[in-house]
């Protein structure tokens, strides 16, 4: 675990980045992908989160999973996962906002990597 800054800048400027965001979210497409079918179930997007959010806060978790399932098979693709983490990652920038915000990051987080990213653009 990291502590680190960041604000709404650090998030959009890293997802704007279409090459970079999207090649860190295909790589974490891929850990997460454990059966290696190429998609990735509601479960196997549960077990990588286990250790990110409590038991019991699946609601909003749910609706960004099914409003990102856009054939709704039950399961994102690696476009419709890219679509998953950017939506999240937009809805955590607005509320940030422009004032840095200290956070504890698991280490290897796209949030880690929206850090990284806007330390090598300086």
């Amino acid at each position: 675990m990291s502590v680190l800054l960041l604000n709404d800048q650090t998030i959009l400027g890293f997802i704007n980045d279409k090459e970079a965001f999207g090649g860190c979210a295909g790589q974490r497409f891929h850990e997460l992908d454990v059966d290696g079918d190429g998609l990735i179930s509601r479960e196997e997007l549960r077990l990588g989160r286990r250790g990110d959010a409590e038991e019991g806060t699946n609601g909003p978790f749910d609706a960004a999973f099914d409003r990102c399932d856009g054939d709704k098979d039950g399961a994102l693709g690696p476009e419709e996962f890219r679509g998953f983490v950017e939506e999240i990652m937009r809805a955590l920038a607005q509320g940030i906002g422009r004032v840095p915000v200290s956070m504890v990051l698991r280490e290897g987080s796209l949030f880690v990597k929206a850090v990284e990213h806007e330390l090598e653009q300086r």
